[in-house]
C-alpha cells in the first residue's frame, strides 16, 4: 500500500526553540545550505522582505546576491510581523503554518498584511527544510505504465484499494461517488440550517461570517455530530473508516463519540468578513473526521 506520510518531522520531535539563539545559529546555517532554493521560491512568488519581532530578537528575511539571507533589525520595506517566543518556535518546526498562527492571532502585523505573511509559507520551508517552492513544469503525473494520469478519474468504495490508493499518492486528491445516499445528505443540509439559525455568538462553538446580505451567521458550527442525528448515526458507519484504509498509513478515525468529532460548514457567495472560503492552507495531520455541507 501506497504511503502519504512526506513529514519531515513527527509530532512529539518539537521543542522550545529561543528565537535568539537559532537566528545566531541555526538560521543561518540552514540557509548556507538553502539560502539559493529559497531564493527561487521568492523570486517566482513575487514576495518582499520579511521581517519578525520576537521578544529581543528583530530580523529581516530578504534576498542578497542570489540567496535568502537573514538581516539583524527590522528593514523599512519588509512586511513587519511580531509574535511569541512560542508561536515562532511552532513556525520554524513546521508545527503551526502562518495561516495557522494568523487564525489563532498568535501573530500582529506591524506593517503589510496577513497574506503577505502568508504568502511566505512555502519559502520558510525552503529555507528551514530543503522543499522547493513549485514551479511550472516541475510535477508531471503518471499512472502505473508510464501514460499520463487522468486527473478526470473518480472512483467507488468498491474500487480495489491499492489502485485508489496509487491514484491518491500520485494526483494528491480522490474524487469517490456515491459514498453517501441523497437521503442521508439532504437530512444532515437540513439538520445544518437548523443549527446555524440557532447559534448564539455567546456560546463560542461557532465561527461567524458576514454574507452577501451584509449579515453575520454561523459559518462553522463545532459539534456539529451532537446537532445532528444522521451525522451521528453515519460517523459509526464503515464507509468513513475505509476512507482512510486506501493507503498503508494506518489513519485511524476519531471517536465519533467525541463532542467535536465533526463540523457543519456553510460557506455562501459573498463573504466580506470573517473565515468562510479561506486560502489554500495546510493542516498538521490529525485522527479526525470531518464531514462538511457546503452549498
Amino acid at each position: 500500500m501506497t504511503s502519504l506520510d512526506f513529514r519531515t518531522r513527527l509530532m512529539g520531535q518539537s521543542a522550545e526553540v529561543d528565537a535568539s539563539s537559532f537566528c545566531e545559529s541555526t538560521f543561518p546555517s540552514l540557509l548556507a545550505e538553502h539560502g539559493r532554493l529559497a531564493a527561487r521560491g521568492y523570486a517566482q512568488l513575487g514576495l518582499t522582505p520579511l521581517a519578525f519581532e520576537v521578544g529581543e530578537a528583530r530580523h529581516t528575511l530578504r534576498v542578497e546576491h542570489g540567496a535568502l539571507a537573514l538581516r539583524s533589525g527590522i528593514d523599512a520595506d519588509a512586511t513587519h510581523t511580531a509574535m511569541s517566543e512560542q508561536a515562532f518556535s511552532e513556525l520554524v518546526q513546521d508545527v503551526s503554518s502562518a495561516l495557522g498562527l494568523g487564525m489563532r492571532g498568535a501573530v500582529e502585523l506591524r506593517r503589510g498584511s496577513m497574506d503577505q505573511f502568508v504568502a511566505w509559507e512555502p519559502v520558510l520551508r525552503a529555507a528551514l527544510d530543503g522543499r522547493p517552492v513549485h514551479e511550472p513544469g516541475m510535477v508531471t503525473l503518471h499512472a502505473k505504465g508510464g501514460a499520463p494520469l487522468d486527473l478526470q478519474r473518480s472512483f467507488t468504495l468498491d474500487d480495489p484499494a491499492e489502485e485508489v490508493g496509487a491514484f491518491l499518492s500520485e494526483a494528491g486528491f480522490l474524487r469517490i461517488r456515491g459514498v453517501f445516499a441523497p437521503d442521508e445528505m439532504a437530512a444532515i443540509s437540513a439538520d445544518l440550517d437548523v443549527a446555524v439559525a440557532e447559534a448564539r455568538p455567546e456560546e463560542g462553538r461557532h465561527w461567524w461570517a458576514r454574507g452577501g446580505d451584509g449579515a453575520m451567521y454561523a459559518a462553522r458550527v463545532l459539534g456539529f455530530n451532537e446537532k445532528s442525528p444522521t451525522l451521528a448515526r453515519l460517523l459509526h458507519d464503515d464507509r468513513i473508516a475505509k476512507l482512510g484504509r486506501f493507503t498503508g498509513d494506518a489513519y485511524v478515525q476519531r471517536d465519533p463519540e467525541t463532542e467535536d468529532a465533526a463540523e457543519g460548514l456553510l460557506k455562501k457567495i459573498g463573504v466580506s468578513e470573517g473565515i468562510s472560503d479561506v486560502p489554500w492552507h495546510k493542516d498538521w495531520v490529525r485522527a479526525c473526521t470531518r464531514v462538511a455541507a457546503a452549498r
